[in-house]
């Protein structure tokens, strides 16, 4: 039995009409065979009667995994010294300063990283370990499954995801690079192997993942001559990688990620280090939330995997109910999860 802790954060306006479709999500007959949930949820909001309201619909609906609720608001003393602490030793401009601290940029990795300390008490008190974690907002609606089983993933499966992609990506082999990102990108959601690949951002990872597989595809190319052997002893590398590695699962950067629990122990420090990550892909707004996610797995060499489709993207500034309810049902279309903003 897997046990997956979900980080819940964020605002609460959008909550209780998202929450039908967390039900749904969770009722996937795989997961009630296989896998028990658990919430650590870290809220934000400076009202009461919201706070009594927001726990006693949690509870109705997951009874017996909430296992813990914590508000924040943002005049919340040890909030306050600590993002006052960060962003003075961020080297920007004064507007930007305040963006950070009034935006849920820097706080929703505060809130991750309550979610984490609340789960590690959890298991300390409980004699029990979590496998995996999913960092999942408030305002979003998760419609496709994630495949935790890893362990069980086996390699004829992983050759026919490397196939599939390299048929989309129109490549002479599955030995290749683009291939390798654009499985780790889908691996983890089958439906996403069927999404437009013209859709998908994909971000560089670290370095020294990528300098390794550089390697160990030399290595291939030049010590094996039958395109079998090399297609087999890729298969061999990359079933090991997703076993043993460290690395993160993003959809469109941060607004959903998920990842073995030993990832979150090293990257839910971010809520208290936040500004102390730069990545040369962004020189700019190298202090954005996005970027900082980027940065600590890098730190920790973590391997970082990002993708997005177009509805996802839409979402987030252009949301159009239409384009994912018919009524209140979801339609199916190329997206993993959406924003909700209503």
């Amino acid at each position: 039995m897997l046990k997956i802790a979900i980080f819940y954060t964020g605002l609460v306006r959008t909550l209780e009409s998202t929450i039908p479709y967390i039900i749904n999500f969770l009722n996937n007959k795989n997961y009630l065979l296989n896998h028990e949930f658990s919430f650590f949820c870290s809220f934000q909001s400076d009202n009461d009667n919201e706070k009594m309201y927001i726990n006693k619909l949690l509870h109705n609906n997951f009874e017996n995994k909430i296992k813990n609720i914590t508000w924040i608001d943002r005049n919340d003393a040890t909030w306050c010294d600590l993002s006052n602490k960060l962003v003075d030793n961020i080297h920007i401009d004064a507007w930007w300063k305040n963006y950070l601290k009034t935006s849920g940029s820097m706080i929703e990795y505060y809130q991750m990283y309550n979610s984490y300390l609340n789960m590690k008490k959890y298991e300390e008190e409980n004699n029990i370990s979590y496998d995996y974690i999913l960092r999942l907002r408030t305002d979003v609606v998760l419609k496709d499954e994630i495949n935790f089983n890893v362990e069980n993933i086996t390699n004829n499966e992983i050759e026919q995801i490397l196939k599939y992609a390299q048929e989309k990506l129109n490549k002479n082999t599955f030995i290749n690079i683009d291939v390798f990102n654009y499985f780790m990108n889908t691996f983890m959601i089958p439906n996403r192997l069927s999404y437009d690949i013209n859709k998908f951002s994909i971000s560089p990872i670290n370095e020294n993942i990528y300098n390794n597989i550089f390697t160990v595809l030399d290595e291939i190319n030049t010590t094996l001559i039958d395109e079998t052997d090399k297609e087999n002893k890729f298969i061999e590398i990359l079933f090991n990688y997703i076993q043993k590695s460290d690395y993160l699962i993003t959809l469109r950067n941060n607004v959903v990620y998920f990842g073995k629990a030993k990832v979150f122990e090293k990257i839910h420090k971010l809520g208290i280090t936040y500004g102390f990550y730069k990545i040369i892909e962004e020189p700019v707004y190298w202090f954005n939330s996005e970027s900082q996610l980027t940065g600590i797995c890098r730190e920790n060499n973590i391997g970082y995997y990002s993708s997005v489709s177009q509805l996802e993207d839409n979402s987030l500034y252009n949301y159009n109910a239409t384009n994912y309810f018919d009524n209140n049902t979801l339609l199916e279309d190329q997206y993993s999860f959406f924003i909700k903003r209503n």
